[in-house]
């Protein structure tokens, strides 16, 4: 997986949603500035429950998120203060963990599809 570590040359900041607010909106934590490998590519998946959904955008990222987490791609230096309200601020709708061919750890490709 030394390829993965070698692609990942681009930076991102992820939100993780730690729960809903009594209005349902979604409380996040604080940002965090990513390695990762941002695809503007277009294409069809499968989210958990089945359904099909249309990816905007392909992330290699350096570490395990949710579905409903927020990446944005860009450094912390220049986020944007609320992710939830700007456009370029995507929700993760599917997300994967692909193991190398032995299974060893740390060895995994981590994927976002937004």
């Amino acid at each position: 997986m030394a390829l993965v570590k070698k692609m990942r040359r681009q930076k991102a900041v992820w939100w993780a949603v730690n729960g809903t607010d009594p209005r349902g909106n979604p409380e996040l934590a604080s940002p965090v500035e990513i390695k990762c490998r941002w695809e503007d590519i277009a294409g069809e998946y499968r989210n958990p429950r089945e359904n099909t959904i249309i990816s905007k955008s392909h992330v290699y990222v350096d570490r395990e998120m949710r579905v409903g987490d927020y990446l944005w791609e860009g450094t912390l230096a220049n986020a944007p203060a609320d992710p939830v309200a700007d456009p370029e601020a995507l929700p993760i709708q599917a997300f994967n963990k692909i193991p190398d061919l032995k299974n060893r750890p740390g060895r995994t490709l981590l994927e976002a599809f937004l």
